[in-house]
């Protein structure tokens, strides 16, 4: 029988990757989610879902009723209380049912020095709560994922919020997915904390640039300040608009922190370019 791991946020930018790989991994895969039937238009067959609230334990348990494991991957938005909560009600949970892993996947500036920024300091409070819950855990600090630069790809047009152009260590989801299957796997990868980066670095402009090359598309490059795009998304109702938003916000504030070195060790270094990533988009599916 297949081992099964819950995975909180399955249908997100980073854990519905998280999801995909760990089912061809074979393991039975579960999904908590708010919309079950979303859930299901974006998965597909495969996986078991579990309707309800990642902060709430009663939900929870359930979900993790003969769990060997639980990862966590959510994107609270604006409300910053969501993933320490989350944290919380997971580790209470996850010690109750037995867990033999939870793997959390944090930011590559989530350190003290940048407590001073909301965002990051639940990130951090987030990680602590994982690892006091007493559960086995590995925390993942990610670096900024390239399908965020996805979505700032518009037919006519290439999208840049705000007037930063800050250097970014770009990490591919899918890299990201396959070093969280190696946590569940590792011994080495047991209560430790990770920085996971790209294999290589670039400023937003030129990632942005390489992704409109490959795109073949010829449109002008369209500013929004900040301001502007905190109302769009606030007007559109877009998660995902609102999520690339914030996400950007804090990496124009806060430069990346902390070593690679010992999670390149462990799990090897992630091996997806920016310009593979980009051929591999233009690709059929």
């Amino acid at each position: 029988m297949a081992e099964a791991i819950l995975v909180i946020g399955g249908t997100g930018l980073l854990g519905q990757p998280v999801a995909r790989r760990l089912a061809r991994e074979g393991f039975a895969v579960r999904v908590l989610t708010r919309d079950p039937a979303a859930a299901r238009t974006k998965l597909g067959d495969g996986f078991e879902l579990f309707a309800g609230d990642a902060r709430r334990e009663a939900d929870l348990e359930p979900a993790l009723v003969g769990c060997v494991g639980a990862h966590l991957s959510i994107c609270g938005g604006s409300d910053v209380e969501v993933e320490p909560q989350a944290a919380v009600a997971l580790g209470a949970a996850a010690r109750r049912a037995g867990l033999r892993r939870v793997t959390y996947v944090s930011d590559a500036r989530a350190f003290v020095n940048n407590s001073q920024h909301p965002h990051l300091r639940a990130k951090l409070r987030a990680e602590e709560a994982i690892r006091r819950c007493g559960v086995p855990y590995t925390v993942l600090k990610a670096s900024v994922a390239m399908e965020t630069l996805g979505r700032l790809l518009e037919p006519e047009r290439t999208v840049l919020i705000g007037r930063a152009n800050p250097i970014l260590h770009w990490l591919a989801a899918d890299d990201l997915a396959e070093v969280v299957v190696k946590a569940y796997a590792k011994a080495e990868a047991v209560n430790r904390t990770f920085v996971i980066w790209g294999p290589e670095s670039r400023r937003l402009s030129d990632a942005l640039a390489a992704c409109t090359r490959h795109a073949e598309r010829r449109g002008s490059v369209l500013r929004v300040p900040t301001l502007l795009a905190d109302l769009a998304a606030t007007l559109s109702g877009r998660a995902d608009l609102r999520q690339t938003i914030d996400t950007l916000r804090e990496a124009t504030r806060v430069e990346e922190s902390g070593d690679p070195t010992d999670a390149d060790a462990v799990f090897g270094m992630p091996p997806t370019t920016l310009e593979a990533w980009c051929q591999k988009r233009r690709e059929p599916s």
